[in-house]
């Protein structure tokens, strides 16, 4: 796969849902990543950054995909439930919102 434009967080970790930039991301490190860690009083973090195949396959693919909450993640809406959620996508800029859209999500061939 050639190199993808991502987000990525631009300071701590906390911060990262409304602070990050492109970044040119190459391989094997060359897929889309958000990270999100939602608590039950509906603070959240979230950290967007570039990752691998493996991780595609075994975070979002193989463990969250098919998971209710992760799938409908709506980032307007507060949750107040605790859940964590990983999402790979494989287009330039795709993971700006926390969950990416659809069409350019990974999927295992």
């Amino acid at each position: 796969m050639p190199p993808i434009s991502c987000f990525e967080c631009t300071d701590d970790p906390s911060g990262c849902e409304y602070n990050y930039q492109p970044v040119t991301c190459s391989s094997p490190n060359n897929y889309c990543i958000n990270d999100l860690t939602n608590n039950g009083d509906a603070s959240r973090v979230i950290i967007r950054r570039c990752g691998n195949y493996d991780e595609c396959v075994n975070d979002w693919w193989q463990t969250y995909s098919d998971n209710e909450l992760c799938k409908n993640f709506n980032q307007d809406t507060p949750y107040n439930v605790a859940f964590n959620c990983k999402f790979c996508c494989v287009k330039d800029a795709c993971n700006e919102k926390i969950n990416p859209p659809k069409e350019t999500n990974f999927v295992k061939n």
